[in-house]
C-alpha cells in the first residue's frame, strides 16, 4: 500500500470523477457549452481540496513515523531545529524553554506542524515549500513535484481561488481542462508520494515506509 495519505487523497478523488461523469453524461454528443459549468467548477473546488488535504496528511504522516524512530532533537535537519527555536524564542512564557526538555520538543514540533497545516488554504508551491522547510527539513518541496508542474499547479490553485471568490462569474472551466488539472494533481500526488519515501529512507532510515506501487482510484487497492 501507498501512504495513507495518498489513499485518503484517492477517496476524496471520488467526488471529482462522480462529477467529471455527471458532466460527460450530459453533454454527450452535443458541441458548445451545454450551462454545465457549475459541474466543473464544483470539480476544480473538490480536486484543490484533495490535493491540499494530501499534502496536510503527508506532512504529518511523515512526522508520526519520524517521531517513531525516537528521533534525539540534535539529529533534526538546520532548518528544522531554526524554526522551533524561532518560535521559543517567540514565547513569552519565562518557563516555556525548561518546559521543552526531555520530550518536550516532540510536542512542539507535531502542535505545530498541525496548527500550520490547519491554517493552509492556497496550497501552492509557496506556501507547501514552507512547511516542508519548517517541519521536515525539505529545502525545495517541489523538487518532489514532477518537472515543469509547479506553474501548472499554481495556476490551478488561483483558478480555484476565482471560483471561491466570484462563484458563477468566474471564468469558465472547460471540461478538457478539467481533464488535464485532474491528471496533473494525481500525477504529482503519486511523483511525491514516492520521492517522499526515498526521502524517509535516506534521511532518517526510515526502510519501506510504504509501497511505491501506485494505482489511479481507490477501486484498485479495495479489490487487491
Amino acid at each position: 500500500m501507498p501512504s495513507n495519505s495518498f489513499l485518503d487523497f484517492l477517496i476524496l478523488l471520488e467526488d471529482v470523477n462522480k462529477l467529471r461523469e455527471t458532466h460527460f453524461k450530459y453533454s454527450q454528443g452535443q458541441r458548445g457549452r451545454k450551462n454545465l459549468g457549475f459541474l466543473t467548477r464544483s470539480a476544480i473546488v473538490m480536486l484543490c481540496a484533495a490535493w491540499e488535504r494530501y499534502n496536510e496528511n503527508l506532512l504529518l504522516e511523515c512526522l508520526d513515523l519520524i517521531l517513531d524512530t525516537k528521533i534525539q532533537a540534535k539529529q533534526l535537519s538546520n532548518h528544522i531545529k531554526e524554526y522551533l527555536s524561532l518560535k521559543v524564542r517567540e514565547n513569552k512564557n519565562v518557563i516555556y524553554p525548561i518546559e521543552l526538555a526531555d520530550e518536550g520538543w516532540r510536542n512542539l514540533w507535531k502542535g505545530l506542524a498541525t496548527n500550520d497545516t490547519d491554517l493552509l488554504n492556497t496550497p501552492n508551491s509557496e506556501n507547501l515549500n514552507k512547511l516542508f522547510k519548517r517541519y521536515l527539513g525539505i529545502p525545495d518541496y517541489t523538487r518532489m513535484w514532477k518537472s515543469n508542474s509547479i506553474n501548472k499547479i499554481n495556476d490551478f490553485i488561483r483558478t480555484r481561488g476565482h471560483i471561491a471568490h466570484n462563484g458563477t462569474k468566474a471564468k469558465y472551466v472547460r471540461f478538457h481542462i478539467l481533464l488535464k488539472q485532474i491528471d496533473l494533481i494525481i500525477d504529482n500526488s503519486i511523483e511525491i508520494d514516492s520521492n517522499i519515501s526515498r526521502f524517509l529512507e535516506l534521511e532518517y532510515s526510515i526502510l519501506n515506509s510504504w509501497e511505491t506501487r501506485y494505482f489511479r482510484n481507490i477501486r484498485s487497492y479495495k479489490n487487491r
